[in-house]
């Protein structure tokens, strides 16, 4: 027979049932938010970075703070909602070395001031000796630049400042392109033993629609430098000033080349006595016509945060048409062989962007995904590269005399093509 507890409630063994006990209210307590003042240095890098974006280091360098989808759809939102701008803590953790962040330039044209960095880079070729040379070197031309040591100690970044209230992104960033120009030529003329100067913190450029909202696809990044570590408020407030126009002045016209002159060859044997004519070269503005059409006006996506611009495809085909007139006796096609060629147009100043191996990759995949590449041998070992070629339809597309004898498209294409495969051994794979 069951027992019933005073409170009604009956227990299996006849006995009332225990008591509950009284539970435990548990306060939880939120962390104080860090704070710090912001001082004179803080203030004035407030007011020349753009502050809804900043670079964050991550280990495999530094990267943008939000994604363009993030921002955009941030900013696009009604009420507008803008991400937080960098905490006066840290910038403090900043100066003291116990964190790195970076910055972009300012974009809106209602900002009077944007830095701006000249990164003097020694990290692969080169000497400390020699990039501290080229830095008095352009001290004693702008005094008040401002200088400390790199990231990885070797080199050294400077800094300055462009006054640009009234201009826009992209006239500021014309205006950083023609000083970083200018740098490289006094780079040269000086025999210093340095590998490059580069001018970063350019602002991020984007399209307003009707309704003043950005359209993404609009959205470029700028190029990401270093926010400084060490210079007092002082340095930065005697920094040296430039105006848009002043430095857009500073772009050399470029040098003609000697009457009689021959191109240079290629130093790598498996690419020697490949050369591409003069009349090749001309035929470039034709091949940026195909390659839009290929692409739809669109840049490819790499497998990091570079892209592939239709005009790094016309750079491929135009390679790809002379390696076709000199193929390897084998019908390997090296990536080193293509990687040279345009590297050689590069230094002699043929095409603009230099060689990157990401960007080939993602411009040889697009190629064939379309069909638009033979392949007899996708495998590749140690001593033994890939055997492809571009396809008689390619080479059809590549000599057509006029842009108006251009077929149409598809994008599209009909599936993943053919792919690199690593192997330990040789063997003929299926195209």
């Amino acid at each position: 027979m069951l027992a019933h507890s005073p409170s009604g409630r009956t227990a299996a063994d006849g006995n009332p049932p225990p008591a509950p006990r009284a539970s435990a209210v548990t306060t939880r307590t939120a962390p104080a938010r860090r704070q710090a003042k912001e001082t004179a240095r803080i203030a004035f890098l407030k007011e020349t970075t753009y502050p809804y974006l900043h670079g964050v280091k991550l280990p495999k360098g530094p990267r943008p703070s939000r994604s363009k989808e993030c921002f955009v759809a941030d900013y696009n939102r009604v009420p507008r909602r803008r991400a937080r701008q960098l905490a006066n803590y840290r910038y403090e953790d900043h100066f003291a070395g116990e964190a790195t962040y970076y910055f972009y330039g300012r974009p809106e044209k209602g900002a009077a001031l944007s830095l701006a960095m000249a990164d003097i880079d020694v990290h692969k070729t080169g000497t400390t000796d020699d990039a501290w040379r080229f830095a008095e070197l352009l001290r004693e031309r702008w005094p008040g630049l401002a200088f400390e040591p790199s990231t990885n100690g070797r080199g050294f970044h400077g800094y300055l400042v462009v006054q640009k209230r009234g201009r826009t992104a992209s006239e500021l960033n014309a205006a950083l392109k023609a000083l970083g120009r200018h740098l490289e030529q006094l780079l040269a003329d000086s025999g210093l033993d340095v590998q490059c100067v580069e001018i970063k913190g350019a602002a991020p450029e984007f399209r307003y629609d009707a309704e003043g909202r950005i359209d993404i696809d609009s959205l470029k990044f700028g190029t990401l430098a270093k926010l400084p570590r060490t210079l007092t408020a002082e340095q930065l407030d005697g920094l040296p000033r430039f105006g848009v126009d002043e430095l857009l002045a500073l772009d050399p016209p470029p040098r003609p080349k000697a009457p009689g002159t021959r191109r240079r060859g290629l130093n790598a044997g498996s690419v020697s006595g490949v050369l591409v004519s003069d009349a090749e070269l001309a035929s470039l503005p034709r091949h940026v016509e195909l390659a839009r059409t290929l692409t739809g006006g669109e840049s490819l996506r790499t497998s990091a945060r570079h892209v592939a611009t239709p005009e790094d495809v016309a750079v491929l085909l135009l390679l790809l048409k002379a390696l076709h007139a000199h193929p390897n006796p084998d019908g390997t096609m090296p990536t080193e062989r293509v990687r040279g060629l345009w590297e050689s147009l590069h230094q002699a100043g043929d095409v603009k962007r230099q060689w990157n191996r990401k960007r080939f990759t993602a411009l040889r995949d697009f190629l064939s995904d379309r069909g638009l590449l033979a392949w007899r041998d996708n495998r590749y070992a140690a001593g033994r590269a890939c055997k492809w070629a571009p396809s008689a339809e390619l080479m059809r597309l590549v000599t057509l005399k006029a842009s108006s004898s251009l077929p149409w498209m598809s994008r599209s294409g009909s599936g993943p093509g053919p792919r690199p495969t690593r192997t330990e051994t040789g063997g003929m794979a299926a195209a």
